[in-house]
């Protein structure tokens, strides 16, 4: 399983905790110091089937790495539905 799969399948379907919990999963997850360097809303949700009127989005950024991480969210439910992990350097 790569990184990016492990990173997605631990956290999609969860609840997202908040950035300093996060910070810390992510840090152990990826085994280099992690930091939250964006939150904001990211989309409407349009499904009519949840109470999310937001999409939110967390991003973090990793010390040394040109990893990313952009975690989405709803802003009522706060489950996680999507990860993107990406490669800044690309």
């Amino acid at each position: 399983m790569t990184l990016q799969e492990k990173i997605q399948a631990e956290l999609i379907g969860t609840r997202y905790k908040g950035v300093e919990p996060t910070e810390k999963f992510l840090s152990e997850l990826v085994g280099k110091p992690c930091k939250c360097y964006d939150a904001k809303i990211a989309d409407g949700a349009d499904d009519d089937e949840t109470e999310d009127t937001y999409v939110m989005m967390g991003s973090y950024s990793f010390e040394g790495s040109p990893l990313l991480v952009h975690i989405y969210y709803g802003d009522v439910t706060e489950e996680i539905g999507y990860v993107d992990v990406a490669d800044a350097a690309l």
